[in-house]
């Protein structure tokens, strides 16, 4: 069976989107269990353009209504596929990607991201498409936005905060200005028009917050967003907040009004150990997970945990939303600067970790998998190694974390070499 799903939906340079696949991937969704109403929507990519309205045309002639939500977050089409009740949520986005790059994310009724069931449906339906009766349905436009903001009502006050938001000519374009502005905080926002799409990710965004960092000094807080506002990375008093550190953060004052379940959070494979060590000075345990917010998400499920994320600024907080929503982590996050002396509640000291990935191809990618399966996650002496390769490149990814860095760039340094022999 051909795998077409990574660990974020389906992602491949755009041209791969053609009339045909896309034709059948709306009937292999139509043929998903209890499908009859699916949410679409897109970020600002100008390959969405003719993905979008193929999917329309497609899932519409099979049966399926489909409501139509244009330009919107990720975390925005989770929200409003439960909202409105529909089966299914198709998000049409390549993340954190290049402007080359574009994909499929499926969300499932309850805003969850879809687990491997739905997706070996899809794949299977992909590898032997078959003859579907057409039967017309109809499609309509809704707001996203305006449902998505009219679900802030608990959302905390930002009144007093100055806050400068890199939307990086991604879908968080108009939405995440409203947001802190309803809010009552002072916004600036930055690469931020929808209609700049060929731009998106492109040196600017939560891949590159270190671009914000000269910037900042006026805000009490920055914040950079991925190409679907799924992600988010910050910051705050000169210093870079990535996706550990906001949610230790979140996690100590969760703790603190005793509403962080079982105590817990759940964190990846890629979660420094220096964040673990400070978690357990408070009496908050670390749970890891695979990488992919999907993996944390069944992770905090099976654990009946409330708080999960990744380095990379997926955060999610269950108890609002069933998937990561850089907005309202950025919301969130903004508060705690409001209402707590930052120092204390992210008291963190990370390992010193050094990263670095290898380009391969085809066969060297399934050369490793073949040796490794998942990866390599091991300790070695004082060293913690991350060997995995990447669910939506065509990349081995290195981490090493020790707490003295120059032995972390010699080992980091060794396990390249080694794996690129082993590959061969």
């Amino acid at each position: 069976m051909s795998s077409y799903f990574g660990t974020d939906g389906i992602r491949r340079q755009s041209g791969f989107f053609t009339e045909s696949f896309l034709d059948n991937f709306a009937k292999a969704v139509s043929q998903l269990p209890g499908c009859g109403k699916v949410a679409l929507a897109r970020d600002t990519r100008p390959s969405g353009v003719f993905m979008e309205k193929q999917l329309l045309k497609s899932l519409s002639r099979y049966g399926i209504t489909v409501l139509s939500f244009g330009i919107i977050p990720s975390p925005c089409l989770a929200y409003c596929t439960t909202a409105t009740e529909c089966d299914y949520g198709l998000m049409l986005s390549a993340s954190h990607n290049p402007p080359s790059y574009n994909g499929i994310k499926l969300f499932l009724r309850d805003g969850s991201k879809a687990t491997p069931f739905e997706e070996n449906l899809i794949e299977n339906f992909l590898d032997s498409p078959f003859y579907i009766k057409e039967k017309q349905s109809e499609t309509a436009p809704c707001d996203g936005k305006k449902l998505y903001l009219e679900s802030l009502s608990a959302a905390p006050d930002l009144k007093g905060l100055k806050i400068l938001l890199d939307c990086a000519f991604g879908a968080a374009g108009e939405l995440a200005e409203s947001v802190f502005r309803m809010l009552g905080a002072k916004v600036v926002s930055i690469r931020n028009d929808l209609n700049s799409g060929e731009k998106i990710n492109s040196d600017c965004g939560a891949e590159h917050i270190s671009n914000l960092l000269p910037l900042a000094a006026e805000f009490d807080a920055a914040f950079a967003f991925d190409g679907d506002a799924d992600r988010v990375k910050a910051v705050a008093d000169n210093k870079i907040f990535d996706g550990d550190t906001i949610m230790y953060s979140a996690a100590r004052i969760l703790h603190l009004q005793n509403k962080l379940n079982k105590n817990s959070v759940c964190g990846t494979v890629m979660t420094n150990s220096g964040v673990e060590k400070a978690y357990s000075g408070h009496g908050i345990k670390l749970l890891r997970a695979d990488v992919g917010d999907r993996a944390v998400f069944s992770l905090m499920n099976e654990c009946g945990l409330n708080l999960g994320g990744e380095k990379s600024g997926h955060i999610i907080f269950s108890d609002v939303l069933n998937t990561g929503d850089g907005i309202m982590t950025a919301v969130i996050f903004a508060s705690v600067l409001k209402n707590f002396p930052l120092y204390e509640v992210c008291d963190v000291k990370e390992f010193p970790s050094v990263s670095a990935q290898l380009r391969v191809n085809e066969k060297e990618a399934e050369n490793f998998i073949s040796a490794a399966g998942k990866g390599i996650f091991r300790y070695d002496g004082d060293a913690r190694i991350v060997i995995r390769a990447s669910g939506t490149e065509p990349v081995i990814r290195f981490l090493v974390e020790h707490e003295d860095a120059v032995v972390a760039k010699l080992k980091l340094d060794f396990l390249i070499k080694a794996v690129s022999e082993m590959i061969k």
